[in-house]
This record gives structure tokens, sequence and C-alpha cells, in this order.
């Protein structure tokens, strides 16, 4: 089964929302700054929390994670006028941290997937196919023995 996880960072899946609305309000910041020819500015601020979350079966905790809580406020700004867009993301996640230090978001345990998830993640795998398919034909083409993907296949992966 295909497990969700990524270094979070400013290009995270968790920030998609916070990435668009900051280029619409910077969009509109600079399509403002050019007609009246006033400065503008965009401010942005973070809040980073976490807390517990759990699963329960029959009233006792099956399973139990650390969730970020991520919230934004972006502030537009041209001289008297103010636009505020406040945001939160995180649910639905489990935070963990790399060796180095770095944090890790990843699925929450039994996370139930929206049909846009599952839509993303068959398209993902898709791509995954035809990315494979590719490089066996460049091989191919180099005059390199290429294995049978089928025949050769093994599943390494844990149940």
């Amino acid at each position: 089964m295909y497990e969700f996880k990524e270094r979070l960072n400013i290009q995270s899946d968790v920030f998609s929302d916070f990435r668009s609305q900051f280029d619409v309000l910077l969009s509109a910041l600079l399509q403002e700054a050019n007609t009246t020819g006033k400065e503008g500015e965009l401010t942005v601020k973070l809040r980073v929390d976490t807390t517990t979350a759990r699963n329960f079966a029959k009233g006792d905790t099956v399973k139990e994670w650390t969730e970020p809580r991520l919230s934004w406020t972006l502030s537009r700004k041209v001289k008297e006028s103010k636009f505020d867009v406040k945001s939160a993301a995180g649910e639905g996640y489990a935070l963990t941290f790399d060796e180095d230090g770095h944090p890790i978001v990843k699925d929450a345990p039994n996370k139930q997937l929206s049909l846009f998830d599952m839509d993303h993640q068959r398209k993902e795998a898709a791509n995954a196919i035809n990315e494979i398919c590719e490089n066996i034909e460049d091989a191919a083409s180099f005059g390199l023995e290429v294995p049978d993907p089928i025949l050769d296949f093994t599943d390494e992966s844990e149940d």
C-alpha cells in the first residue's frame, strides 16, 4: 500500500492552499501597484502548533500520532486599503522528524482518503509507470539489455 510521506517545507502538499492564496494576493498587489503607482506590501504570519490525535476502538486508544497545526494570515496592503486571508492546514497528517531533524509529514494512520486523493494517487502511479516505460524504451533504443518488467517484478513492500 502506498504511504504518502514528504519533507515538510513550503513546497509540501500541506501548504498548497497557502501557495495558491499567496499567488493570488501577490498578483492582485502587483496589478494594483502597477495601475495606481502606489507602493504595497504583502505580510505573512504563520502560526505553528502540534496536537495529539488518536484513533479509538471500543473506547480504547488504538493509534496515537502528533498532528501539525499550521495556520496563517496573508495581508495585502496598499496605502489605506488592507485585505486579509486566513487559513489553516495540518489536520489528517502525522508529524515526524528524519535522522537530520528535518520535519516530515505523512498521512495520519487510518486517514480516510477523499476521491480527490485517490484520483491523485492513481495519476501519480500512472505517471510513474509511464516514466518507467519511457526509461525501458530509452535503454532498449541504446541496445541495452532490458529485463521483462512483468517477469522480473518482485514485491518488496511490507504488508
